[in-house]
């Protein structure tokens, strides 16, 4: 069951209506009590997703600067997919109910009756929520994780009432850019009710991954596969399955990392599974690779690498089973279309209909780039309240938009104004 002092601040917060006074990016840290330092932000400007998040330390201010970075140019669909899976981070959210299980929704009640709160609104129900990369958001379990989210949630109602005497600037709280960093942040802690300003946080540059070969022993290769005819050029990319999968009834499900391997001239498709991350288990891994051609009865005569993770997890194998490896930066049309096929039968039809609706966004957005301003403002006058729209979808947060795409409609907009 959740503390009632969570319950308690959530209400509180819901109160302040902070999420109207602050973007997304106006980022503050806090020094927490136990001494780490959490980097808060407050959603929901544009009334979509309403929330308040923390990330705790040097690995959660880090997933939270790769996830305001689109995707890296390139990036597949699974690619894109994983890119919004690396989410570190603990969530106060205000949802709906039909947003809460059976047992959140009774205890929100059982909650706001023995209060005397009144659930009403569309923001009524909070939900406390723990992201981790590659898992499904879920329950925070954790002590430590639900005293930090507190104080967050605390910090958050005491910035809301200073903010009645002071604006943002003078909190030093200006908006992060992506672009812009490294930076720093206001850093501050709580005293006696109020938050004190206690100078700057570091605020990193988005991360550069880089990934070490994985080694396979010798004996792990059957001699018999050597002698394995090679055929055709394989493209490949080690992705997370869109599927989630759980071990343990009471553990976040997560999305297990494969290997997909598709044979570029016939479209043919191999899938194999990865256990745990890359490197964890190689010799599983490589034996389920071999038996892989060994059903086939043929291996590639080369590969063709989506990236570098998929270059370190395969390298060693092929250098010792003599077939070509490189990674490429080319089009790799049949894998493209064999993740697209595995996407569209494992995804619902309201999922593919909310990117549907995404990809004509963007597709608006890029007219109006490309849109003389004299044809932008002619078009604005003969459909009033057009401007205002695409000014609103730009700064939604909760639409996978590319942000450089949203930030060029915008500064074209401006010039209208």
């Amino acid at each position: 069951m959740t503390r009632d002092d969570l319950y308690q601040a959530a209400f509180e917060y819901k109160r302040t209506k902070l999420w109207k006074k602050l973007w997304d990016n106006d980022i503050f840290a806090l020094r927490l009590s136990d001494g780490r330092i959490g980097y808060i932000n407050v959603m929901g400007r544009l009334g979509e997703y309403c929330a308040l998040g923390v990330n705790i330390g040097e690995e959660g201010v880090q997933a939270m600067v790769d996830c305001m970075v689109e995707s890296p140019e390139g990036s597949s669909l699974f690619g894109e997919f994983e890119h919004l899976l690396s989410q570190r981070s603990l969530h106060l959210e205000l949802c709906v109910k039909d947003d809460l299980d059976e047992g959140e929704v009774d205890e929100v009640r059982a909650f706001a009756k023995e209060n005397n709160i009144r659930l009403s609104g569309k923001n009524s129900f909070p939900r406390f929520v723990r992201f981790e990369p590659a898992h499904v958001p879920w329950k925070i379990t954790e002590e430590s994780d639900l005293n930090a989210l507190y104080e967050a949630v605390r910090a958050a109602i005491m910035l809301s009432g200073q903010m009645n005497e002071n604006s943002l600037e003078d909190f030093g709280i200006t908006g992060v850019v992506p672009e812009d960093t490294p930076c720093q942040v206001p850093l501050f802690q709580a005293e006696e009710g109020k938050l004190v300003r206690k100078g700057e946080a570091p605020f990193p540059a988005p991360s550069i991954r880089h990934y070490e070969t994985v080694p396979v022993r010798g004996d792990i290769i059957p001699a018999r596969h050597k002698k394995i005819p090679r055929k055709g050029t394989w493209e490949a990319e080690a992705v997370r399955f869109i599927q989630p999968f759980q071990k343990e009834e009471d553990e976040a499900p997560y999305y297990p990392l494969m290997l997909l391997l598709c044979e570029s001239k016939s479209g043919y498709l191999v899938a194999v599974r990865i256990h745990g991350e890359i490197g964890d288990n190689p010799v599983e891994f490589f034996e389920e690779y071999t038996r892989q051609w060994e059903k086939l009865n043929y291996r590639p005569n080369a590969i063709l690498c989506r990236d570098e993770r998929t270059m370190a997890l395969l390298e060693d194998v092929c250098a010792k089973t003599g077939v070509g490896i490189k990674i490429t930066q080319s089009d790799m049309p049949a894998l493209d279309k064999a993740q697209e096929d595995m996407y569209m039968h494992f995804t619902s039809p309201q999922q593919r209909q909310m990117e549907d609706v995404v990809d004509q966004i963007v597709e608006m957005f890029t007219q109006v780039i490309e849109m003389p301003l004299d044809s932008l403002r002619e078009m604005f006058q003969s459909s009033p309240g057009m401007a205002e729209e695409l000014w609103r979808l730009s700064r939604d947060e909760s639409l996978p938009i590319p942000r450089n795409i949203a930030d060029e409609v915008r500064s074209k907009l401006e010039k209208l104004r």
